[in-house]
């Protein structure tokens, strides 16, 4: 089931709004919304085109936000699979806004943090130029490592290229899940075939 929420607010700035984050809990959704000269009386809350109750909490701050592209790079990516992840995550760094830290991390036999969150672009590049496909695959003790990279602050996202299951973590399906539960991280997974 899809639940999709709409702000309305005055006409001279509701073209202008950005959603910089969102998280749902339960039945409760939460977004951080970016829109120039806010008014709290022009915020209004719709579901399906109904009101719904909803509270608006107008601030100056825009969380930090960090990105860690989780990139498979064992020996099943090998060929076009790596070329298509490498092409992927470089075109996130290109689309993604500038105020958006991104950092990389590999795995395959061992997990290797290639990059911490940063706004450098140009190092995001050069650390994907360093990407080679071999060996087996730490899907799950490499969402661990990206989760410790990325902090305990602000908006913070993992976004996993891989094509495979995972054959050698140290780590199961079910810690690694929970360990993204309890870090309020939003997990992003694209699955390359």
């Amino acid at each position: 089931e899809c639940l999709l929420v709409v702000l309305t607010a005055a006409p001279e700035w509701a073209d202008d709004g950005l959603i910089r984050s969102t998280s749902a809990s339960g039945d409760e959704v939460s977004l951080v919304l970016s829109v120039p000269r806010a008014d709290r009386a022009g915020l209004r809350v719709t579901v399906d085109g109904q009101p719904v109750p909803g509270s608006v909490r107008v601030t100056e701050a825009v969380p930090d936000r960090s990105v860690m592209l989780l990139l498979d790079q064992s020996g099943s990516m090998q060929g076009e699979p790596i070329r298509q992840a490498v092409a992927a995550a470089r075109a996130f760094g290109s689309a993604v806004p500038a105020d958006v830290r991104v950092g990389l991390t590999v795995f395959s036999d061992r997990v290797q943090v290639l990059l911490d969150p940063t706004l450098d672009r140009s190092r995001l590049t050069r650390a994907l130029a360093g990407v080679r496909a071999g060996g087996n695959t730490t899907l799950y003790d490499a969402v661990l490592v990206a989760l410790r990279r990325l902090g305990s602050s602000g908006a913070r996202s993992i976004v996993l290229l891989s094509d495979g299951q995972d054959t050698r973590s140290a780590r199961t399906v079910e810690q690694a899940g929970a360990a993204v539960s309890a870090a309020h991280v939003e997990l992003q997974v694209i699955q390359l075939v």
